[in-house]
């Protein structure tokens, strides 16, 4: 199924609801929840990734992502995928606080991404088919007479 950019602002949501709900749950469960509510938030930077170089040629410099998005997605990727997620080093005082700047944060690389991505409007005006004079008369149609002209 292809994705667009409002799947990732979805997965974004869904990312806080799972959040919400981790910090209901008893300790025992919350630890699995915490992590995978921080997974579903490198989920959403990565598909913004997935999209905008899959759409955009020029997304590519010096071998990746534009260097901005490719320095912040290294940073989402070490931080919230690998030491949060997968190590479970996610920060046990001020958690809210953390998650919510993590949040916006991604929210805002997705911002931008979606920003470049956007097409952009041509100056020229787009070749209507009835250019270069290859507009037709009904006159100059055989069989078609003056009672009959449309125009």
């Amino acid at each position: 199924m292809p994705i667009n950019f409002e799947d990732t602002f979805k997965t974004l949501k869904e990312a806080r609801q799972k959040f919400v709900l981790a910090l209901s749950m008893e300790p025992a469960q919350r630890d699995g929840q915490i992590k995978l509510a921080f997974f579903t938030l490198y989920e959403s930077a990565r598909l913004a990734n997935t999209m905008y170089v899959a759409r955009k040629h020029y997304a590519m410099e010096d071998g990746g992502l534009l260097s901005w998005a490719k320095s912040e997605f290294q940073q989402i990727t070490e931080t919230i995928y690998l030491k949060y997620y997968r190590q479970g080093n996610y920060p046990k005082q001020d958690l809210e606080a953390d998650f919510e700047r993590w949040f916006e944060r991604i929210r805002l690389h997705i911002n931008r991404l979606h920003e470049g991505f956007k097409i952009e409007k041509s100056s020229t005006k787009a070749r209507d088919w009835m250019d270069n004079n290859n507009k037709k008369s009904p006159m100059g149609m055989p069989g078609r007479s003056k009672k009959h002209n449309i125009l």
